[in-house]
């Protein structure tokens, strides 16, 4: 509450890729692996199953947080940082070209116009990460190939996430203009000519819903953050905790405590 008052304005959270599920999805956490039920009603079928271990790849363990009654499952270091926003297939063509790349999960059934939503975002120069599932749709393209200012990855089998690890780890190479190391979770902020990077060690804190945390001191993380933009470095800082950084402007490196949080502040010029 102290450090919002005293930073207001961090600007915008960098998500670089978009997540796109079908309009239908009736998806939601908090259910164990076999009493999976979509809108808590229906049976998983195929393009329900990859949706669910999409998010599962993402935020491991994070869609079982009701069988544990605890908050282990919103406290998640994600091994792909908070790098995306959650869409349906509807959204508008605006909305579609903010993002960098687009993934598609889910039982996706494309209208004929919402198919050429997707190929003009390619062509305008997005990258669109197509399972072999969806290719019907798009005969163009049936394999990874340039198109327009843009590209498309396919991967398969159908609706299986098998090989979306890579790619995801790949384009965030390419997207990101930072790299962690280390086991936390990390997001990014823009705001006109400066950056933050924040990292949250969730390692050892478990938390029910009714009692005060228990914190493990053990488990911290030594964390290295490296940025990979063109343009040159004013300063960096750490402004949550005034924490000394190790090494250079470019690659930083501190260590967090169980529950520590970190906010790394970048001028650019």
């Amino acid at each position: 509450n102290k450090f919002v008052k005293a930073n207001p304005d961090i600007g915008i959270t960098y998500t670089p890729i978009g997540l796109v599920l079908d309009y239908y999805h009736g998806s939601y956490s908090g259910l164990a692996s076999d009493t999976k039920k979509t809108f808590g009603t229906f049976d998983y079928n195929a393009g329900d199953e990859m949706t669910w271990s999409l998010m599962d790849m993402i935020w491991p363990g994070g869609w079982v947080v009701e069988d544990t009654r605890d908050e282990t499952g919103t406290m998640i270091n994600s091994p792909y940082g908070d790098s995306f926003d959650v869409l349906l297939q509807n959204a508008s063509q605006e909305v579609l070209n903010s993002y960098p790349a687009l993934v598609l999960s889910g039982d996706i059934k494309l209208s004929s116009k919402e198919a050429e939503l997707y190929k003009e975002y390619v062509n305008q120069g997005g990258i669109l990460v197509l399972n072999t599932a969806y290719t019907k749709k798009f005969p163009e393209f049936k394999e990874n190939t340039e198109y327009g200012k843009g590209r498309v990855i396919v991967y398969g089998p159908d609706y299986s996430v098998e090989g979306l690890d890579q790619i995801l780890k790949e384009l965030l190479n390419e997207l990101s203009p930072f790299s962690v190391e280390g086991d936390v979770q990390y997001l990014t902020n823009v705001r006109d000519d400066t950056m933050y990077v924040t990292l949250i060690n969730n390692k050892g804190v478990t938390k029910t819903t009714t009692e005060a945390e228990k914190v493990d001191t053990s488990q911290t993380s030594r964390v290295t953050v490296t940025y990979k933009g063109s343009k040159g470095i004013s300063s960096v800082k750490e402004i949550y905790a005034d924490t000394a950084l190790e090494n250079g402007e470019k690659s930083v490196t501190l260590t967090l405590p169980a529950g520590g949080i970190a906010i790394l502040e970048y001028q650019l010029k």
